[in-house]
């Protein structure tokens, strides 16, 4: 997420096309590697029990923000006429995200992680 901050910000400020294509190369990067990123640590931090009633209402959040951020940002373009500060926004609630993974207290665990079986 804290990529995707980074981009949203370049984004947000790009001056010409060589900050565009930046962000277009970090946007790319943070969405390849979030997929299984996010699957490793919902397997993880619940366990395989709960993996798909965790996958479930991740997907609901991820849906409810992808439905809401174009429709946010347009509505913010649509204001001062320019998608900079709707932009800088979106990049704030990315970097916000970021906190909470930064943030986190190993003892969040339980238990051993899937990886470590047998080690």
């Amino acid at each position: 997420m804290g990529v995707h901050a980074a981009g949203l910000l370049l984004l947000a400020y790009a001056q010409n096309m060589a900050m565009v294509i930046s962000f277009a190369v970090l946007h790319g990067i943070a969405w390849g590697v979030r997929g299984p990123l996010m699957q490793a640590l919902r397997a993880d931090y619940f366990g395989t029990a709960s993996f798909g009633t965790i996958m479930g209402w991740s997907s609901l959040v991820v849906m409810a923000g992808m439905s809401i951020g174009p429709i946010f940002a347009g509505w913010m373009a649509d204001q001062p006429g320019s998608y900079t500060a709707g932009f800088a926004v979106l990049s704030a609630a990315a970097l916000f995200g970021s906190v909470f993974f930064v943030l986190q207290k190993p003892g969040f665990l339980t238990g051993k992680l899937s990886c470590q079986k047998g080690a």
